[in-house]
């Protein structure tokens, strides 16, 4: 009797209680510290929240190079509903805005640096920002927030898989067990690397 009755005093809050994941990364270039990335995931009941920001200083020969990324989706259970991107650089990467947001079933607004394309046809599944909780078995793309499309990724070995983006970047996300334990991206001025941190 007792048991039943903090089942049904208590089951109620419960579903409620607010879920944290928080997972950082070491940036290197070079083999030099430029920077941390965090991915944070928080889940209320069934809406969930993904964060993923990142600052990154480094310098390439006498240019000093300062990044600020950042990426969220939103989502009710398994449905995304929006997401937004912003990239801020000092030079030598475009700065970039953009937003996707579910209109109906297989319908979403998206804007990029004010320019807006429809996005038709086909459900937003699975985000590049899935990729630092969720090992992207079976799929042959994701749903990239920054650039507002749809980016191929293919497994290249058991674990590793390489993603790559409009603009001609490719990153290969590497998988222990599952968890995201590094990040590699070949950039116009050499490799960055992102290493969790445990």
């Amino acid at each position: 009797m007792m048991r039943l009755l903090f089942s049904l005093l208590f089951l109620p809050l419960l579903s409620f209680a607010q879920l944290n994941t928080e997972i950082i990364f070491d940036v290197t270039f070079n083999g030099k510290n430029i920077g941390t990335v965090k991915a944070t995931e928080k889940t209320t009941g069934n809406h969930i929240v993904k964060d993923l920001k990142s600052d990154t200083d480094t310098k390439v020969l006498v240019m000093s190079i300062h990044v600020e990324t950042e990426v969220n989706a939103t989502y009710d259970k398994e449905t995304f509903l929006k997401g937004t991107a912003f990239r801020h650089a000092n030079r030598g990467v475009n700065d970039v805005h953009a937003s996707t947001t579910r209109v109906a079933d297989k319908q979403y607004k998206t804007e990029r640096d004010g320019k807006q394309i429809p996005l038709n046809g086909r459900e937003v599944g699975f985000c590049v920002i899935d990729l630092y909780f969720k090992e992207p078995k079976g799929l042959t793309d994701v749903y990239s927030n920054m650039y507002t499309a749809f980016v191929q990724i293919k497994e290249v070995s058991p674990g590793k898989y390489l993603l790559e983006n409009p603009d001609g970047v490719k990153a290969w996300y590497s998988y222990k067990a599952g968890k995201l334990t590094q990040i590699e991206v070949e950039t116009k001025v050499g490799k960055v690397v992102s290493v969790r941190k445990q």
